[in-house]
């Protein structure tokens, strides 16, 4: 996947889209792996390029609820990655 197909970086003209590229990593996550946990500090800036991660909360009972779904092309939680605050959910 081109970094210039997220809505983030398509205005960036082709030299910075290969400076980001070049400083980027690609990792597979199994199905049901966990990125994170909510009150984890962000580390790296997540863009999914294929699949869907789910964001979720847990209740009092400790199942899962989940807030929304993140697929191809999605940022994960960048909010919190820009803002240098922790998660607010698990994902």
């Amino acid at each position: 996947m081109e970094l210039s197909q997220c809505h983030l970086f398509n205005q960036l003209d082709r030299d910075d889209i290969v400076l980001l590229e070049s400083i980027s990593n690609k990792k597979k996550y199994p199905k049901d792996s966990l990125l994170f946990y909510a009150g984890e500090l962000p580390k790296t800036l997540r863009l999914i390029e294929s699949g869907i991660v789910s964001i979720y909360k847990n209740d009092a009972s400790g199942n899962e609820i989940i807030m929304t779904d993140f697929k191809a092309n999605d940022l994960v939680a960048e909010m919190a990655h820009f803002e240098n605050i922790p998660y607010p959910a698990s994902a």
